[in-house]
């Protein structure tokens, strides 16, 4: 999730989402975390559950696309911490 908040960097306005949009890297990375996320279902939804990943990735691009990078960098170290104890 770093990685994709990083290739995402700072988005202040519209151009800036359609160009993430059309990131072949940002799109990879989007498609490795879903797929994570996927396996994660598959193999343990109730540990998917308790982790609250899915609570912070729609955070992430629901309300969180236009937050300053470093907001979005703190969340991806907190859930880092909570998923790996």
């Amino acid at each position: 999730m770093s990685k994709l908040i990083e290739q995402m960097g700072s988005l202040t306005n519209g151009e800036d989402l359609q160009r993430i949009k059309q990131d072949a890297n940002f799109e990879r990375l989007r498609g490795e975390l879903n797929q994570s996320i996927s396996l994660l279902a598959q193999t343990d939804e109730e540990a998917l559950k308790d982790s609250e990943l899915l609570t912070y990735v729609a955070s992430l691009f629901q309300q969180g696309l236009f937050w300053p990078i470093e907001k979005n960098a703190n969340i991806s170290i907190l859930l880092e911490r909570k998923l790996i104890p």
